[in-house]
């Protein structure tokens, strides 16, 4: 577990980072030299591409307790 600071730390940075990122495609925006046109095969792939790739990962990397055969489901609880 990271330590209130560490925390803090990590999200400022975190915050900090995709504030510069919006502050350069806004720079970007401003100095394209013309409108883009709307494709809707690439909106729709934009849209839909990135959370279908996250349902693909979670899919194949994430299991439910007990699932590996061990037969323990305590429900992510540590025994002491």
């Amino acid at each position: 577990m990271l330590a209130a600071g560490s925390l803090i730390r990590s999200f400022i940075r975190l915050w900090a980072l995709s504030l510069m990122l919006s502050v350069l495609l806004v720079a970007a925006g401003e100095r394209w030299p013309g409108s883009l046109p709307v494709n809707p095969t690439v909106v729709a792939a934009l849209v839909l591409g990135l959370p279908l790739l996250q349902l693909l990962w979670l899919v194949r990397h994430w299991s439910l307790p007990g699932a590996d055969g061990s037969g323990t489901a305590d429900g992510g609880e540590s025994q002491q």
